[in-house]
């Protein structure tokens, strides 16, 4: 089985071709509650610096109520150099060091504490 490590040691493993199905299935339902919602959907590739603080950004945008604008996607490549971010992402924290302090708030609010969270893929 393939891993990707992530900056800190931790090793996870590659979802196997039914685990990556059943992601996408899982997102395409979401999707679906979310746009009859009245949400957006955006989906946003590549983790990295700025597709993961964007995805976030987008993910925390809230109309004049306080209600979630948009239903986000983050997807990145299954690779052994790249992989490690989505489960870091999925845990609340950014996969990337910025300067801006509000970046580390936005993650856990967009992933955790939300029904119009970042999701990924």
């Amino acid at each position: 089985m393939s891993i990707s490590v992530a900056p800190d040691g931790t090793e996870y493993s590659f979802p196997t071709q039914e685990e990556d199905k059943k992601e996408f299935e899982i997102l395409k339902t979401l999707s679906e509650e979310e746009r009859k919602n009245g949400r957006k959907i955006v989906v946003v590739q590549g983790m990295g610096f700025v597709g993961s603080v964007m995805a976030a950004v987008v993910a925390d945008a809230e109309d004049e109520n306080g209600e979630s604008l948009y239903f986000v996607h983050g997807n990145d490549l299954v690779s052994r150099r790249s992989y490690w971010k989505i489960p870091v992402i999925n845990s609340g924290k950014p996969p990337v060091n910025a300067d801006d302090p509000e970046i580390p708030e936005i993650f856990p609010r967009c992933v955790k504490d939300t029904s119009s969270s970042l999701k990924r893929k």
